[in-house]
């Protein structure tokens, strides 16, 4: 199964945030967005998305293996 994870504390400007997300690309993309637009307060536009798209890394082993 392919795993993705986000960093959100490398998202441009949100220096305050902690949160790494994991799990199937859908459900990353998702909750990743939906942090950003309703606790940051960022605008869901195309650019945020692509931006989210290419923060997420995916790998076909899992990540933080042993977690």
């Amino acid at each position: 199964m392919q795993k993705s994870l986000i960093d959100l504390s490398r998202f441009p400007g949100e220096e305050n945030i902690s949160l790494k997300i994991s799990g199937k690309f859908r459900e990353v993309f998702d909750t990743a967005l939906k942090y950003l637009t309703e606790v940051s307060g960022h605008k869901n536009t195309p650019e945020l998305r692509k931006q989210i798209k290419i923060m997420i890394k995916t790998s076909k082993n899992q990540l933080n293996k042993g977690t």
